[in-house]
């Protein structure tokens, strides 16, 4: 899958995510802390590849929860 096609997959998929950082990173709520109250608050960041080597991963900039997708 492209960056192209991966990024708006998860647009799609998860509820108020938005680009961030040029389409580099998707910003949406954390699904381990659920951010704020505030519904447009979201500290989480997905990476979106830029290579064939590159991951995907997620970090959430409140909890600090990480993975690797």
């Amino acid at each position: 899958m492209n960056a192209d096609t991966y990024r708006q997959f998860l647009l799609d998929a998860i509820p108020s995510a938005r680009p961030a950082s040029g389409g580099r990173f998707i910003q949406c709520r954390c699904f381990e802390c659920g951010d704020s109250k505030d519904p447009t608050h979201a500290h989480m960041y997905i990476a979106i590849p830029q290579g064939d080597d590159d991951v995907s991963w997620a970090y959430c900039h409140k909890c600090k929860m990480h993975a690797v997708m």
